[in-house]
């Protein structure tokens, strides 16, 4: 069975298989943890080190790693993840990637201050590893809305 699919051109269309269109969004996926992985490594670099130095509270170190870490991962899935779609303003791929980090950034907030609540005094690598954790579970929400935002699904490759 073939389906018409539209490209950013309304005037253009490709024939796809299901299956193409199918494989195309599992390799953003894909490319999209890739860069989840490094902009968390980013995060835990950032978090650990200047907690290491300045001996600073968890919601401080917090702040500071999510903002490098937002930009990290910003620029990476314009220039990677949907390397393929549609191209987009440097505003609008940072803009979109900041309003989805700041739904992440929300929630790891409230993981962090509730991991801090239960135990007390814990450590700089227990704060990052529940980060990690919500940051998982906000991941796969923010990589639809990256992908539907920045027109991924509008382009595919037979």
């Amino acid at each position: 069975m073939l389906v018409d699919v539209r490209t950013s051109d309304p005037e253009a269309t490709r024939t796809l298989r299901p299956s193409a269109h199918h494989a195309t969004d599992l390799r953003a996926l894909v490319r999209f943890v890739v860069v989840g992985l490094a902009a968390n490594g980013s995060y835990g670099l950032v978090f650990l080190l200047v907690g290491n130095l300045t001996h600073r509270g968890p919601a401080l170190l917090h702040v500071l790693a999510t903002a490098v870490s937002t930009l990290v991962a910003n620029e990476m899935h314009r220039r990677f993840t949907f390397a393929h779609a549609p191209k987009r303003s440097w505003l609008r791929g940072h803009g979109v990637g900041t309003a989805t980090a700041l739904v992440g950034f929300l929630a790891t907030s409230a993981a962090l201050s509730w991991w801090h609540v239960v135990a007390p005094g814990a450590s700089h690598v227990s704060s990052v590893l529940v980060v990690y954790t919500t940051t998982a579970a906000v991941g796969l929400g923010n990589f639809l809305t990256l992908r539907r935002t920045l027109g991924a699904h509008q382009t595919a490759t037979a």
